[in-house]
């Protein structure tokens, strides 16, 4: 998975669990390795995955390093890439996935889950890139209001300010 600095990383993957036929109660966890490349070197990165609320399941997410790998190299990896020039890094995701529900009868497998993994660089280290739209809709829209609203709100303290102006002249000439 690639995050290209203009966009985000999004990888639509499919697990599924493996045959239990050794008389175990609990089906085990499946693992996928997915390569991160093209990360920039002292960046922060935000990974969310996305799943159906129909399908509840229980995400194990591991960011290992290259010594870390070889443990799991049984798995296929899978792999993007990035048309980045500048200095880029990578890292390695191991995703592993079980269901997570009660079923009356024992499961030898589970069904296979779809999710999406999304990998948004985190821009000043603290906000998603993915919320800054958003951030700056709102403030576009906390403007316009502020436009709108504070005329109204001076109109309205004018007329308070100006009768109890009146009330005064009213008692000092009385």
């Amino acid at each position: 998975m690639s995050p290209d600095i203009s966009e985000i990383g999004r990888l639509v993957m499919t697990l599924t669990t493996p045959d239990r036929s050794d008389g175990e109660e609990s089906v085990p966890w499946t693992e996928q390795l997915v390569v991160l490349e093209g990360l920039r070197p002292n960046w922060h990165y935000e990974i969310r995955l996305c799943w159906p609320a129909t399908m509840p399941t229980a995400f194990d997410l591991r960011v290992l390093d290259d010594l870390g790998v070889h443990h799991h190299l049984n798995t296929k990896p899978t792999l993007l890439h990035a048309n980045m020039t500048k200095a880029t890094t990578h890292r390695y995701l191991l995703i592993k996935a079980r269901p997570d529900f009660v079923t009356p009868q024992k499961l030898s497998s589970a069904p296979a889950v779809t999710f999406e993994l999304i990998l948004d660089p985190l821009a000043f280290g603290v906000l998603p890139k993915s919320l800054l739209p958003v951030l700056g809709w709102l403030a576009l829209a906390i403007l316009v209001g502020l436009n709108l609203v504070l005329p109204l709100i001076h109109a309205l303290l004018d007329e308070i300010v100006h009768g109890q102006r009146q009330k005064m002249v009213r008692i000092k000439s009385q």
